[in-house]
């Protein structure tokens, strides 16, 4: 009984988690940190109240390793800390084949959600489907805002308004920066939908 609470709990706990944090990724294009460790202090807390196993180690190993490894592969188009979210959650559901499970709708709600704002941002740049496989752009240094991401940052932490303000005294214009999708949203659907047809089941 009570590691169903718990696991209920979690769940609950996780979708609130990533549901702000998708808030922030949708304006912000970036992850605080603190979004990054309370998934880990749920998961930690939940696998401490029902103890861990040695396959929700290995399911942790294989999420954040296969999402760390896309981070550096796409040369940051994938944010480290959706890697990091994504390794949370592998560690969280545990199972090997539940983790399959969500993967497969992880990429189901990556290819709908990521399709559409594919879609938006083409109608509202005009820069044609080319901008798929070149993912950056030049701004002038004053068109700076709060979570852009440098063409160099593979971490995806996006520019605050005082690195922007140190940006304008000492570089020149144009900077390169990524164009970037929000993916939490992504995660988001996903381990709700995840989450709906496991509770469904028990």
């Amino acid at each position: 009984m009570l590691d169903s609470i718990t696991y209920f709990g979690s769940i609950i706990a996780l979708l609130l988690v990533l549901y702000f944090s998708s808030q922030e990724d949708l304006k912000y294009h970036r992850i605080s940190k603190k979004y990054v460790m309370l998934c880990f202090i749920i998961v930690i807390i939940y696998n401490t109240i029902v103890g861990g196993t040695p396959e929700k180690t290995i399911a942790f190993i294989i999420s954040l390793g296969i999402f760390s490894g896309l981070t550096f592969a796409s040369k940051g188009m994938f944010g480290f800390g959706d890697a990091l979210i994504l390794g949370a959650l592998g560690w969280f559901i545990g199972d090997l084949i539940h983790l399959e499970y969500f993967f497969i709708t992880l990429v189901f709600c990556m290819l709908i959600i990521g399709s559409y704002f594919v879609v938006i941002n083409h109608k509202q740049n005009h820069r044609g489907w080319k901008k798929l496989f070149n993912n950056t752009m030049f701004v002038s240094i004053d068109d700076l805002k709060p979570g852009m991401v440098l063409a160099d940052d593979y971490f995806m932490k996006g520019l605050t308004e005082q690195e922007i303000e140190d940006m304008k005294k000492t570089e020149t214009n144009p900077i390169l920066v990524k164009q970037t999708y929000p993916f939490i949203p992504v995660i988001f659907v996903a381990f709700l939908c995840y989450s709906i047809i496991v509770l469904a089941v028990l």
